[in-house]
C-alpha cells in the first residue's frame, strides 16, 4: 500500500500520498450499537431466560411474551414497545439479575422482615402465647421456620382466645409442642381447669429406723456386756 500510494497516478501525475494531506477528514461517527431482538415468555418467577442467564421484569407481566433487546452492554425488555425493565447484561452463565421492585410489595421484604412479622404476630395473640413460644425457643436448638408458619396459620384459623388459653395449658404442663397444641385445641381442653403446679409436694415422711439399744443385747447375752 506504501508503494501505490507514493507512486504518481499516469494522468494526474499526483501520488495519492500528496492528495490524502490535502484532504479534509470530519469527525467518524459513533459506532453503530449492534443489538440482538428476541421474543421471551416471563416466567412464574417475574424473570426471562436470556442466553443462559435470568433477567427480572415487572411481576402484572407473568404469563405474557416480552420483547427483548441484548447488545453489549445491556439488556432491556419492551412491553407494548414500551421499556418495563432494563438491566445491566451479565457475562457469565447461569446467574439471575433481579431488581426487587418488580416484585409484588408482600415479596420485596427480606426474610428476617418475615421472620420478626410472624414473631410479633404469635406474641400479640396473648401472655399464653407469648409463654408458649418462649417454652418453644428455650426446649429446642433451633426453632425452623415452619414451626413459625404453623403458628402463624393456627392464629388464621383459630379464635384468638382459644388459642391463648391452649398455648397457656400447654405452657402450664411444660409441653411445647405443636402436636400438643392441636391437641389442646381440638379436643378442648383448654376448657379444663388447670392444676396448680405452684404448689410445692409435702415432703415424704422419713422412714422410721429401727435400731435397738445396746442395753437389749446385754440383756439377752444375760447380762453380759457388749
Amino acid at each position: 500500500m506504501r508503494e501505490m500510494n507514493g507512486r504518481p497516478n499516469s494522468r494526474t501525475g499526483k501520488r495519492p500520498d500528496d492528495l490524502i494531506a490535502l484532504e479534509r477528514r470530519g469527525p467518524l461517527p459513533e459506532r453503530y450499537p449492534i443489538a440482538f431482538w428476541s421474543e421471551h415468555r416471563v416466567r412464574t418467577d417475574c424473570h426471562v431466560q436470556v442466553r443462559s442467564n435470568f433477567y427480572s421484569v415487572p411481576y402484572h407481566l407473568v404469563g405474557k411474551r416480552v420483547v427483548v433487546r441484548l447488545d453489549a452492554t445491556s439488556v432491556t425488555a419492551f412491553n407494548d414497545l414500551f421499556v418495563v425493565a432494563r438491566h445491566e447484561r451479565c457475562l457469565s452463565r447461569g446467574r439471575t439479575v433481579t431488581d426487587r421492585e418488580h416484585y409484588p410489595a408482600h415479596k420485596r421484604k427480606s426474610t428476617q422482615e418475615i421472620h420478626f412479622e410472624r414473631i410479633a404476630r404469635i406474641r400479640s395473640v396473648g401472655p399464653g402465647a407469648a409463654a408458649f413460644y418462649s417454652g418453644l425457643l428455650r426446649s429446642r436448638d433451633h426453632v425452623h421456620s415452619d414451626a413459625h408458619r404453623a403458628l402463624v396459620r393456627l392464629i388464621e384459623h383459630t379464635d384468638v382466645n382459644d388459642l391463648d388459653r391452649a398455648c397457656a395449658r400447654a405452657a402450664h404442663f411444660g409441653n411445647y409442642t405443636l402436636d400438643a397444641l392441636r391437641s389442646i385445641l381440638e379436643r378442648r381442653l383448654f376448657e379444663l381447669p388447670l392444676d396448680d403446679l405452684s404448689i410445692t409436694p409435702a415432703p415424704a415422711a422419713p422412714q422410721i429406723a429401727i435400731v435397738r439399744p445396746l442395753s437389749a443385747y446385754a440383756e439377752l447375752l444375760s447380762g453380759a456386756s457388749c
